[in-house]
């Protein structure tokens, strides 16, 4: 069992707070809101009226924001969100440094990831869907991890022409993770047939098979998605 299930499982009252289409009721009481931008927009709401927000806050409030939303590109993206975006910034955050840190900066071994993911990658439906994947031997030779992969399904998903883009990486023999992008879909329907979940345009799954055999199910139902629009 993980720590996180070990401390909800001492605690003597769970709240959860989310804006994931996909949730599993798993709390006593929970605030949700699939409308909302990110949990940092719940939370911003939340907290301010409750505590004077300090630089600190309003800056991990911001981050929070910046990545969900895809540095505001988002169509989770709304008025309330620019709102409450403006006033964070009143707090004299460093929303430049935080922008170029969060959405600009890459190491170098992400890198290497993106160039290993674009040596497998496949453009399938008329160049509409884009896929490409990662073993784990490619993994240990780069030295990755998981959070290495981030950026690789949007960087897919940018292709001129891509509506969708399906990005596995294999964590070990027989697990696949699973990251998938789109401009129209509701992706969170195809991830929950796997088991997983996340939102309309972005989500993501784990799939206990072969990398090929996980390659050929998400690359499948992809298809016929798109088929169906």
């Amino acid at each position: 069992m993980s720590d996180r299930f070990l401390l909800m499982k001492r605690a003597a009252l769970v709240v959860c707070v989310d804006h994931h289409l996909s949730h599993n009721l798993f709390s006593r009481y929970s605030y949700l809101d699939a409308d909302a931008s990110s949990t940092c927009e719940l939370i911003y709401r939340i907290l301010s009226p409750m505590i004077d927000l300090d630089t600190d806050i309003a800056s991990a409030l911001y981050a929070g924001l910046l990545t969900d939303t895809g540095g505001f590109r988002h169509s989770c993206t709304s008025a309330e969100t620019m709102r409450m975006a403006a006033d964070l910034m009143s707090y004299h955050i460093p929303f430049t440094e935080l922008y170029n840190e969060l959405m600009r900066r890459h190491s170098l071994t992400e890198t290497w990831v993106l160039r290993a993911a674009l040596n497998n990658l496949c453009l399938l439906c008329g160049n509409r869907l884009a896929a490409a994947f990662i073993s784990s031997g490619e993994m240990d030779e780069i030295h990755a991890e998981m959070t290495d992969t981030d950026g690789v399904s949007e960087y897919l998903l940018n292709i001129t022409g891509v509506e969708v883009s399906v990005f596995l990486y294999e964590k070990t023999k027989g697990e696949v993770k699973a990251s998938l992008r789109s401009t129209k879909l509701n992706l969170s329907e195809i991830a929950k047939t796997f088991g997983g979940g996340g939102h309309k345009h972005a989500a993501g799954c784990t799939i206990n098979a072969a990398l090929p055999d996980a390659y050929g199910l998400l690359t499948t139902a992809a298809r016929h998605a798109l088929e169906a629009v």
